[in-house]
């Protein structure tokens, strides 16, 4: 008797425990009422405005903040399936955000600690429980990774998430600017101090690990703009008396391409590109694979086929197309170049980035290479075979050229130096 009270006791307040829980995830009462009581854990922040967990919940803001890291989403909006949960699967119908900021700053010291440990490399990072959406869309997001801004706006794509791996499936997005942010140098810059700066950049390349299993299938970007924002923050002297801090900013553009289309793999330090396509207003690549291990000295291995559309300074080669091969590590870099059309050549060549010296050589042979408008005055040449060798601080070069000017008809033309 004493044991079948106790089970009724145990069970009266089991079922009574199921019943608040249920009560606190499927009303908007219970829901509002269970994101206050997080809001008291340190770090995250819940706005409520409508909704239940289970359902349809909506957010007016959300808020976490990490030591290193802060994300921030505004106008957030979901449809959620829990029929799902017992199998550990989140399944999302739809989920939508007014905007989407993260920010990460990272520790120099506990980055040094991380590179140092071996087996941390290959590690992947694995989600407690699997996570399927068929739609996500962010309408405007910000990603701030140190001095690297990244804006994207309407972003929509399905997402799978299973342990390691992260499934981004036909995504699409109207613009991607990425922002690089850095200081003028102020002190002068020498020779042998560019060449040292050069080496040293390959030299020093880190190991560069994704630990998930990153997939992105399909991606259609309409429009991609890299710039940079120089800062300048040293005081002229004429106005060190009226403003003590001048900050002075300078931007330029190094990317502005459309019609990009992505599919691409990325785990731990191999990198996979099977299909990418881009257009600009010069240029666009109509194909492009590659294979990069971005662990030093970094092997890679890719294939383009481009064609020129509009180049200003040398309209005598628009609508030639090019087929590029690179590969190699960056002590051992070669590649082949194959011109067709108004600008027909072949060239190959090899690298070596890790040497001090930057060892090299180069051969091209043009068959046709048409003389540009503005340097047609000075003669025309037809054909041109170069051989050239060396290294930064010395060079060999051997030139034999079919040239018409100067009085003369396809007269040859030959320069060693």
């Amino acid at each position: 008797m004493m044991w079948r009270r106790i089970s009724l006791v145990v069970s009266k307040y089991l079922a009574i425990s199921l019943c608040f829980i249920t009560v606190l995830v499927t009303t908007p009462w219970g829901t509002n009422i269970t994101l206050t009581l997080l809001n008291n854990v340190e770090g995250i922040t819940f706005d409520y405005k409508s909704g239940s967990l289970v359902r349809d919940v909506q957010l007016n803001a959300f808020q976490l903040q990490l030591d290193n890291l802060d994300i921030k989403i505004t106008g957030l909006s979901t449809e959620i399936n829990f029929a799902c949960v017992w199998n550990k699967t989140l399944c999302i119908k739809s989920a939508t955000a007014d905007s989407f900021y993260l920010r990460y700053l990272s520790d120099n010291e506990s980055n040094e600690q991380v590179s140092s440990a071996d087996d941390s490399s290959s590690q992947l990072f694995e989600m407690p429980f699997s996570i399927n959406a068929d739609s996500v869309e962010l309408k405007e997001s910000l990603i701030v990774i140190n001095d690297t801004e990244i804006t994207i706006e309407q972003f929509i794509t399905q997402l799978s998430i299973s342990k390691s791996e992260f499934n981004f499936l036909q995504p699409r997005a109207k613009q991607l600017t990425i922002l690089l942010v850095g200081e003028e140098q102020t002190t002068p810059v020498n020779n042998q101090s560019t060449t040292s700066l050069v080496n040293n950049t390959f030299t020093k390349l880190p190991e560069i690990n994704l630990p998930i299993a990153l997939n992105i299938e399909q991606l259609q970007l309409d429009s991609l703009a890299v710039d940079t924002l120089t800062v300048n923050t040293k005081v002229p002297s004429e106005k060190a008396q009226t403003s003590p801090i001048v900050d002075d900013q300078e931007s330029k553009s190094l990317w502005l391409s459309r019609d990009n289309y992505l599919s691409a793999t990325w785990v731990n330090t191999d990198v996979s590109i099977s299909q990418f396509k881009t257009s600009t207003s010069a240029f666009s690549i109509n194909q492009s694979t590659a294979k990069a291990k971005l662990l030093p000295p970094y092997q890679l291995t890719t294939h383009i086929e481009s064609q020129l559309h509009k180049v200003s300074w040398w309209s005598e080669i628009d609508s030639s197309t090019q087929q590029l091969s690179i590969q190699g590590s960056f002590e051992d870099l070669t590649f082949d170049l194959v011109s067709k059309g108004n600008l027909a050549l072949k060239s190959q060549g090899k690298i070596n980035f890790i040497d001090e010296a930057m060892p090299f050589n180069l051969t091209m042979d043009a068959q046709q290479i048409p003389t540009p408008l503005s340097l047609s005055e000075y003669g025309e040449y037809s054909s041109l075979l170069l051989l050239l060798s060396g290294d930064i601080k010395q060079q060999t070069l051997d030139l034999t050229s079919q040239i018409k000017g100067y009085g003369y008809n396809n007269a040859q033309v030959k320069l060693k130096a």
